[in-house]
């Protein structure tokens, strides 16, 4: 057996292992990121089992399942940045992982919508005659469409999801690194992402590179690269894993802790409404709830996943809502409103009423008439 397919096997057997292992870890534990490298090594599964099944077969194989993974190849090849990126978003999201998937699962548009139409393709292909001109045709018409997918789609989705990615760790960088409580486990944090980052980069190059045929002198190296960074990466990533599992079983807060805190936050927010101060800050709402300022922050950020401003914004927008929707207050200029809900000035007050409702506050009040 040549010792390219060798190496491929050997790719598929150990992403499909880490499949395996990060889905059972994830079974036994609750963490997102188990979820998302799971499906990240699926997808590299069947990026490589569809080339070794190709190498194995030949390209003009009629084998069946040679045919359905080649029509899964391009769709898990798309699939791999949107992973990438989510895979350290979800690092600073705190909330269940129903949310998260229910917040970004827009990622996965482009490839499943070429996973429709390979699906509809196979089944078409199926019913009409072969070698006929509509045959020919749709044929045509998929090989062009999987062309564009890789050679256009997936280049430019790896530019935007590698930018989105860096950036996102530099936000937790700037979010996270302040407390002082988890520092050393933080910065181990923003290291493991940054490495699994540029790994990610060497290999989608490589990939890419490989596609234009400019590697195809040294398909044995390239394909040894791929197979030691797997075995690093599952690895890294189920060492860190469980570097977080401890953090989750020590959490800053006991779960009493935060009801009560919780409890003592809506009662100011809601009853005494201090969001009418335009000065209230952190440090004025950590004194009223009886909390520090570093707790109650990570409290908001990882409850709520708001920061302490946001929070408070959207409590005074919502009040001024309910104030514009009353008829009453027709005879109050939007500067009074501004003032009554806690804003110094008009024009912050539009830009945050905007920001929250997509509209203005004078927009607002003509469609809440109609």
């Amino acid at each position: 057996m040549d010792i390219k397919l060798i190496i491929l096997i050997a790719v598929s057997i150990i992403s499909f292992g880490g499949f395996i292992l990060l889905t059972a870890m994830r079974y036994f534990r609750s963490l997102i990121h188990y979820t998302l490298g799971a499906f990240y090594f699926l997808c590299i599964f069947l990026i490589f089992c569809s080339t070794a099944l190709i190498n194995f077969y030949g390209a003009e194989t009629e084998n069946v399942l040679v045919t359905i993974m080649s029509y899964l190849f391009f769709p898990a090849l798309l699939s791999i940045s949107p992973l990438v990126y989510l895979y350290i978003k979800s690092f600073s999201f705190q909330k269940k992982e129903k949310t998260f998937f229910e917040t970004y699962i827009y990622n996965f548009i482009p490839p499943f919508f070429l996973l429709i139409i390979n699906v509809f393709a196979y089944i078409a292909l199926n019913q009409i005659e072969v070698n006929s001109e509509n045959s020919i045709s749709l044929e045509t018409a998929l090989r062009y469409t999987n062309f564009i997918a890789l050679f256009f789609v997936f280049l430019i989705q790896n530019i935007v999801y590698t930018f989105l990615s860096s950036k996102s760790i530099k936000d937790y960088k700037l979010n996270y690194l302040s407390n002082l409580d988890e520092i050393n486990l933080n910065k181990a944090t923003i290291s493991w992402l940054w490495q699994f980052l540029i790994s990610y980069i060497l290999l989608f190059s490589m990939l890419y590179l490989f596609q234009l045929n400019l590697l195809s002198d040294i398909k044995v190296f390239m394909r040894i690269f791929v197979l030691l960074y797997l075995v690093w990466l599952l690895y890294k990533a189920k060492h860190h894993h469980k570097l977080l599992e401890r953090k989750a079983h020590n959490p800053y807060l006991q779960p009493d802790q935060k009801k009560r805190l919780n409890l003592k936050l809506l009662k100011v927010m809601r009853e005494q409404k201090i969001y009418s101060d335009p000065n209230l800050n952190l440090q004025k709402l950590a004194k009223m709830v009886d909390s520090n300022s570093k707790y109650l922050s990570k409290f908001i950020n990882q409850e709520y996943n708001v920061n302490v401003s946001q929070f408070i914004n959207e409590y005074r927008i919502k009040e001024a809502q309910n104030l514009l929707k009353n008829p009453q207050n027709s005879i109050y200029t939007m500067e009074y409103l501004a003032e009554l809900t806690g804003y110094n000035s008009k024009s912050s007050f539009y830009n945050a009423f905007k920001k929250i409702t997509g509209m203005t506050p004078t927009e607002f009040k003509q469609s809440s008439k109609s």
